[in-house]
């Protein structure tokens, strides 16, 4: 938020008074305010880009919600979690991860943190071809990650994944396509999903024989 605009919001946190957009009244408003940043605030004010008396009139109460890398024993409750909520919006029955699967998404440090894991649980149920989501399952950025973000064999071996384990380029397509044309009504949809055009959808059908 621009400085400008900070000091606008001050002054209605004090005043508790705000004039709309193209308006000229001045109205009393009654509102509590809930604020969210993933930015380190005492640092910006430190360097002069948040406001100090806004910082304060805003933290009142302070909640940390640490990053999943640092707290990735919560990963399988939110795992369970987004798991479901797919599967209910896909129309799919639902499903489960091994315990290989589990531990190489704990393995995995999440930068996107709850937005990537929902991402991720969402791109292994369309890979996934049966009611289990197994390691050859995962995004190729998940199973070759450790919490360095870097693969090494021995953090591959910890997470229980293994390079053989790994489809192909080719492979990982296909089921990809297959489980789009199950999970999809049509296939105009299914290339709006995967951010392909039609022409591009039908040529990779043909490919693989699923047209």
């Amino acid at each position: 938020m621009e400085l400008g605009l900070q000091a606008k919001l001050l002054r209605a946190l004090q005043s508790g008074e705000i004039r709309r957009v193209g308006g000229s009244q001045v109205r009393r408003v009654n509102v509590r305010i809930i604020s969210a940043t993933n930015r380190n605030l005492a640092r910006l004010v430190r360097d002069k880009q948040f406001r100090e008396d806004l910082y304060y009139r805003l933290r009142v109460i302070h909640l940390v919600l640490p990053p999943l890398r640092e707290r990735r024993e919560d990963i399988p409750l939110f795992l369970e979690q987004a798991l479901r909520r797919t599967c209910e919006r896909l129309g799919r029955p639902q499903m489960s991860f091994t315990p290989a699967a589990v531990r190489a998404l704990m393995a995995y440090p999440f930068p996107g943190n709850i937005r990537e894991l929902e991402n991720v649980v969402e791109q292994s149920v369309v890979m996934a071809e049966g009611d289990l989501i197994d390691v050859a399952d995962l995004p190729p950025e998940v199973v070759g990650a450790d919490a360095g973000d870097t693969w090494s064999p021995a953090s591959a071996d910890a997470a229980g994944v293994r390079p053989e384990h790994l489809p192909t380029l080719e492979e990982a397509e296909r089921r990809l396509l297959e489980a789009g044309l199950r999970a999809f009504d049509s296939k105009v949809a299914l290339a709006r999903h995967l951010g392909i055009g039609r022409a591009t959808l039908y040529r990779k059908l043909a490919r693989y024989g699923l047209d």
